[in-house]
């Protein structure tokens, strides 16, 4: 954060064109602070900017541009803070959305399980742990789906004692995302994505087993695959817009 400059550096600078280069100057400065994704920095530039010239150009305390773009930045507030202010919404929000992707992809999952018996054919699970193949496919779908769900309810439970702690020690304080804390958010999430997909293939492992090739499948089972790949979507793109943000955040911390 020593590396951040002050708001002096904006605010104590002649410049021959007002305030405009001010105000972009100081937009820079505080979107490369916060972000190092180089399209959210430059939205989140032009955000700025364009806040900052309307909040200058409604001052009434000055009557010059340059006077005012300086009253602008300096109520606007220091770059450190309002970075990180930005990161962490980003992040609190982001691991709030895979939670509950997480969350919703287990209820999906459990549903499948109970609807396997009825969409597939009888005897299918013995066809399908016939060979190895497929013994480790359904091992990963109902071990994946157990473990991601004990590693969630522990996860609801540690945050909710922790969330309680900090509403009593510091109300306006979100909680960190610590490695242990983002390790368990993305742990469940690759698990029940695994039982996921496998899932799928027991679909179409139970539908060609003792076949040459992969048979359409009815359309039960076709609404079923189609849940779970959207719900295996939604998953892959919760986690890399979590661990874009979790990098993010250390490449600009530990620099």
């Amino acid at each position: 954060m020593d590396d951040f400059l002050p708001i002096d550096k904006f605010t104590s600078t002649k410049n021959k064109d007002h305030g405009r280069e001010l105000i972009e100057a100081f937009a820079s400065e505080l979107a490369n602070a916060a972000s190092t994704d180089r399209i959210m920095a430059e939205r989140l530039r032009d955000e700025i900017t364009d806040h900052l010239t309307e909040a200058a150009a409604e001052s009434e305390a000055y009557d010059d541009s340059e006077s005012r773009a300086r009253d602008a930045i300096s109520r606007f507030g220091s770059v450190a803070e309002i970075a990180s202010d930005y990161r962490t919404v980003v992040i609190e929000t982001r691991s709030r959305s895979l939670r509950w992707v997480v969350i919703l992809a287990i209820f999906v999952v459990f549903a499948v399980m109970r609807m396997r018996g009825f969409i597939l054919e009888p005897g299918w699970r013995d066809d399908v742990v016939s060979t190895i193949w497929g013994t480790v496919m359904m091992g990963v779908d109902r071990y994946g789906f157990a473990i991601a769900s004990m590693i969630v309810s522990l996860n609801l439970l540690i945050e909710r004692r922790e969330a309680a702690r900090l509403r009593n020690a510091a109300p306006d304080t979100p909680q960190p995302l610590t490695g242990s804390r983002f390790l368990m958010l993305v742990v469940p999430a690759v698990l029940i994505l695994s039982s996921a997909l496998a899932g799928i293939g027991s679909l179409f492992y139970s539908h060609t087993v003792g076949t040459a090739f992969i048979a359409p499948l009815a359309l039960p089972q076709s609404i079923v695959a189609a849940a779970l790949l959207t719900i295996c979507v939604a998953i892959v793109m919760s986690l890399l817009k979590l661990t874009h943000a979790y990098l993010n955040i250390r490449a600009l911390t530990s620099g």
